[in-house]
């Protein structure tokens, strides 16, 4: 059987109700701002990043313009060497795949 609360009993109950909503709430509110957070860190970090290339894209420009036509050039062809390896090396990748995939 239940026993009868008395009113001082009924009203901490009440008032305890009230700060565990207010915990929960308060709770639910650092869960955002943590994951708010986390957002903007991610943010930060892509940002950095891309400035990290740039400043890289820019200290390679500077150097460019110090070198002679000839030397630009050699750099040029050197690149494109390296990026057409890249493409065959990816191209065999691709064929070996589908080898191992019949």
């Amino acid at each position: 059987m239940k026993q009868k609360q008395s009113a001082k009993d009924l009203a901490f109950e009440k008032e305890r109700a009230k700060f565990r909503k207010k915990i929960r709430d308060l709770e639910h509110e650092i869960n955002n701002l943590k994951l708010l957070y986390m957002q903007k860190e991610n943010e930060l970090r892509v940002v950095n990043s891309k400035l990290s290339q740039k400043e890289d894209w820019i200290v390679r420009l500077l150097e460019y313009t110090e070198l002679s036509e000839d030397d630009m050039k050699a750099i040029i062809d050197k690149e494109k060497s390296v990026a057409k390896v890249a493409n065959m090396f990816g191209e065999l990748g691709s064929v070996i795949s589908s080898i191992y995939r019949i």
